[in-house]
């Protein structure tokens, strides 16, 4: 019995390692790509291959993710489902990003184009917003339920902190204006650092 406990928790460790290791290497990959591009002009092509190249790292990611959550007795059929759409998502809203920015360089287009044009990529988003309601829809396990429905409060208070400090700030002109359309991303870092947090803790 003791043997058994004691691979299980090996096997715990290694995969919360693999987990920490591919989510390291994708955060730094993702934004490493962004802030390269504030100091160097890399051109459109080759930035969006940067990004595009830093993205795969998901795929790594989500099943060293799922290998934790197998062997730590976490994983269920619901959070199966939840991880492939979030990544379809996610591979969709960088395809229409970048589409939108692209068609943006290359020509001019009537106000309502434009809107369309501006609209495409929010629609992954809304994608993702729907998959994570999913997620607490589909969910069997009352105690995995609980714990989704935590992460997603310590998201929100989050974003709800950092807005409201951000926007004090820059009411004092201390830092400068913030898109809204950050307000998502800022809640997926949160909800993204209380599962780390969470799965770190064990």
């Amino acid at each position: 019995m003791d043997k058994a406990a004691d691979d299980n928790a090996a096997l715990q460790a290694q995969a919360r390692r693999e987990t920490l290791l591919w989510g390291a290497a994708f955060v730094i990959g993702t934004f490493g790509v962004g802030i390269l591009n504030l100091f160097v002009d890399l051109g459109s092509a080759l930035s969006a291959a940067l990004f595009f190249a830093a993205m795969l790292l998901l795929f790594p990611f989500v099943r060293a993710g799922e290998r934790l959550q197998r062997v730590s007795g976490n994983g269920s059929l619901a959070l199966l489902r939840y991880n492939r759409r979030f990544m379809v998502a996610s591979f969709a809203y960088v395809a229409a990003l970048m589409g939108a920015i692209w068609l943006t360089k290359i020509g001019s287009y009537s106000a309502p184009v434009y809107v369309l044009i501006a609209i495409a990529p929010s629609l992954p988003i809304l994608l993702m917003i729907w998959t994570m309601a999913r997620l607490l829809q589909e969910e069997q396990d009352e105690y995995l339920r609980s714990q989704h429905i935590r992460h997603a409060l310590v998201a929100t208070g989050f974003v709800l902190a950092a807005a409201t400090i951000w926007g004090f700030l820059e009411q004092f002109n201390v830092v400068p204006h913030m898109p809204s359309y950050w307000v998502f991303p800022a809640w997926a870092i949160g909800l993204g650092g209380s599962q780390i947090w969470s799965k770190l803790r064990g």
